[in-house]
Formats: structure tokens, C-alpha cells, sequence
């Protein structure tokens, strides 16, 4: 062999394990998932979500890492938070919310984003359709429209004589009009009387809730947003100062002092997030997996704070509760 067949083929021997290692770095390179929250700690969604990606065998540092950004209940700080993720480059996005999704698409339009709960995918055009988002979003949705109804029913069953109903609202949420439509609609044909209070930024809440009154208002609900969520604990103590019984869409709200709430289970929608998360990191693309609905609701009451507002709730509503903090 002469020395100029020897030195190509040194030469290629060379490019092959070149190509070898990049492959195996490519292999073992940590993937890193952004996680773009709206609210802030503690964040039981997003444990949820963390938790299971754990059962599935992602080891934070080890394994996956986690890029975090918080948005502190305030909206407007969404779109630079998503940029800083995409600069990061990260793998898919988990988000939820339909601010925080819009913010992580226009930011990241080519990287996979996770909803760990949207209230409205389709009308707010995250998504073409349900079983083909045809996009990079996919995920779950835990929005219905249905459920107004079956809220304020249970509303006016548990609270005597709920006639008049304050509703906050946040006017820049993408689905708050068609929420508060059907909202107005279930309350109408229940015959209650409903007042809407536009709220979108959290130094309104104080003035927006202590300026109801028993003497006008039997009960305060809110629309489903990330921006109530996020100030869910401060919401429950103004709605008790000012001796408003409360429903709300999240089980949550509860948690911290508010009266009752029924709506889907979001710990358990962001625990399957983490599914869709895994699949996209093993290959799958977002637009080849179905957007899923919510497979359970869950009615809870905080009977420490019907003792408060002095309200008895009937025991046929109890016995249907899935939680009640006594």
C-alpha cells in the first residue's frame, strides 16, 4: 500500500470515529426542559408535573435539567421569560395557561411546548384541532364551557338564598369572554343574577373584592386563569374579610380558605403532562400527539370556612364531595 493510500485511509478511520463520538455525545447529552410558570412558589402543579417526571425516571442534574422561570402572577413578564428560555435553547417547553403558551409560541416557534392545562386551545388558536394540534403545542386542556352551569348549581345549593353573584374576570385572558358568556348564560338560565368585575393585574384585587358587599352580592366566583390561580391564597382571605362565600374552578383555592370549588383535577393534568413531555424527548413530535381532555372533576369543600361565614352545607352535597377540610 502506497503511503498516499494509507494517509485516506488513516484519514477516514479517523472521520469515522469522530462521527462515532459526536453520535454517542449526541446520545448522552443531558436534555434540559424549561418549565415557564405564571405563578410562583409553592407551585403544586408544577411539583406534580416534577414528581412524575421522577416516576418516570428523570433524575433533575442528572438525568434532565430543569430551566425555571417565574412570572411572579404578573403576565406581562411572560413574553421575556419565554425568550430567556428559548435562547436557552432547552428541549420542550412546559407551560399551561393560554397567555403562557401564546408567550412561549411566538418565542420558541420550533421548540415542542407541553400544556399542562389550557383553558381554551382551539378558540385561543394554539392548536387547530384536538386530535391534531398540527403544531408545536400539544398537551391538555381543562377548559369546558359545560361546567359553568354545574358550578354555579352547586354554588346555589350549597349557599342559602345565592341569588346575586359577583364574578372577577380578567379581560386579557384569551378565553375570558367566552368563559364569562357561558358564565352569564348558566346563570341566567338559573336565575341568577350575575355582575362582572374586570381585574387584571393583582393591585386590583383588594379594592375589586372589599368593595362587594352582603348587602348587594351573595357569593364571589372566579373565571379560570393562571393569573387568579397565582393569587389564590390572597383572593381566599379578602373574600372571608369581607364575608363573601366563594366558588372556584380549582380544588386549590380551597386548599388556602376558600369555600368550595369544582373543576378538573390540575395536579393530575400536570402529572400527565409529564407523559407528553417524556414521549417528545424520546422523539415524538407535538403535532402527532392528541390534545386530551380532562378524565375527572373534583367538588371540595373548607367546612372551617363555612363555620366563619356561618353557612351549613347540606349533607347531601358533603356525601358527593371528593375532599372536605374540616
Amino acid at each position: 500500500m502506497n503511503s498516499a493510500a494509507w494517509y485516506i485511509r488513516l484519514a477516514l478511520a479517523a472521520l469515522v470515529l469522530m462521527l462515532s463520538a459526536a453520535a454517542i455525545l449526541a446520545d448522552d447529552r443531558v436534555p434540559r426542559v424549561g418549565l415557564l410558570r405564571e405563578g410562583q412558589l409553592p407551585d403544586p402543579f408544577g411539583a406534580a408535573f416534577l414528581d412524575e417526571m421522577e416516576v418516570l425516571g428523570y433524575k433533575a442534574g442528572a438525568t434532565v435539567i430543569y430551566e425555571t422561570r417565574w412570572a411572579e402572577g404578573n403576565p406581562d413578564r411572560l413574553p421575556a421569560l419565554a425568550r430567556e428560555l428559548a435562547a436557552l435553547k432547552v428541549d420542550v417547553i412546559l407551560t399551561g395557561g393560554d397567555s403562557a403558551v401564546r408567550a412561549a409560541m411566538e418565542a420558541a416557534p420550533t421548540i415542542p411546548i407541553v400544556m399542562g392545562a389550557s383553558n381554551d386551545p382551539l378558540g385561543s388558536g394554539l392548536a387547530k384541532s384536538l386530535t391534531q394540534p398540527g403544531g408545536n403545542v400539544t398537551g391538555l386542556t381543562n377548559f369546558s364551557l359545560e361546567m359553568g352551569q354545574k358550578r354555579l348549581e352547586t354554588f346555589r345549593d350549597a349557599v342559602p338564598n345565592l341569588a346575586r353573584v359577583a364574578v372577577l374576570y380578567n379581560p386579557g385572558f384569551p378565553s375570558a369572554q367566552a368563559d364569562l358568556g357561558a358564565t352569564d348564560s348558566a346563570a341566567r338560565a338559573l336565575g341568577l343574577s350575575l355582575r362582572a368585575i374586570p381585574v387584571s393585574q393583582g393591585a386590583e384585587l383588594e379594592s375589586a373584592v372589599t368593595r362587594l358587599s352582603r348587602r348587594d352580592i351573595d357569593g364571589l366566583i372566579t373565571l379560570a386563569d393562571p393569573f387568579f390561580t397565582a393569587h389564590r391564597e390572597r383572593l381566599a382571605k379578602l373574600a372571608l374579610a369581607a364575608r363573601l362565600p366563594t366558588m372556584f374552578h380549582w380544588r386549590e383555592f380551597v386548599e388556602v380558605g376558600g369555600l368550595m370549588s369544582y373543576g378538573p383535577d390540575n395536579v393530575a393534568l400536570y402529572r400527565r403532562a409529564a407523559h407528553f413531555v417524556d414521549k417528545i424527548l424520546k422523539g415524538a413530535k407535538p403535532e402527532t400527539l392528541p390534545i386530551e381532555q380532562p378524565a375527572s372533576f373534583v367538588l371540595e369543600f373548607n367546612l372551617r370556612t363555612a363555620k366563619e361565614l356561618g353557612i351549613v352545607i347540606p349533607p347531601e352535597l358533603l356525601a358527593q364531595a371528593d375532599k372536605v377540610i374540616e
